[in-house]
């Protein structure tokens, strides 16, 4: 009986390696996300929304309140539109829509927003030199214990397309 022995390509090695990094990078991006929400909003940070963040791929978080004024933006929100934290603080996500941003797209956020559903989906924005891009939107409403809405999280992530 021939034995064979198995080899592995240094290719398929980097591979794995890198493969492994990107996880680790991401978990190390979001363990330090949850601790800044923590920090600023520590009253609506549960047990779900850290496993929702553990769980999704983003780039970005946002974080508004009941009106849709942004409360607290992650750190990967500057690196994906240019714009500070200290600049979105109070706006409405809005400011970064433009003139090809589409008004479905638009309608169907705030209907499942007024009905505390859960959004999915992609808009046209617009960084902070002008530059667009399609940003894929998990919108969720954050609720207290008397089951009120009483901030949105938006987990965003820039997609390569616009």
């Amino acid at each position: 009986m021939k034995t064979t022995a198995t080899t592995y390509s240094p290719l398929l090695s980097f591979d794995i390696f890198l493969d492994h990094y990107h996880k680790t990078i991401k978990q190390l991006k979001s363990k330090a996300d949850i601790a800044q929400m923590k920090n600023h909003l520590p009253a609506i940070v549960t047990d779900s929304i850290e496993t929702r963040i553990h769980e999704e791929y983003y780039d970005a978080i946002v974080v508004t309140d009941i009106r849709q004024n942004i409360v607290w933006v992650s750190e990967g929100f500057y690196e994906m539109t240019g714009y500070s934290s200290r600049y979105a603080i109070g706006k409405q996500p809005s400011f970064l829509q433009g003139k090809d941003t589409q008004e479905a797209t638009k309608k169907s956020i705030r209907i499942n927003l007024d009905k505390d559903h859960s959004f999915t989906g992609s808009i046209i924005n617009y960084k902070k030199n002008g530059e667009e891009y399609l940003c894929q939107l998990k919108l969720f409403p954050l609720k207290n214990k008397k089951n009120q809405v009483t901030h949105y999280l938006a987990l965003e992530r820039r997609l390569e397309a616009a």
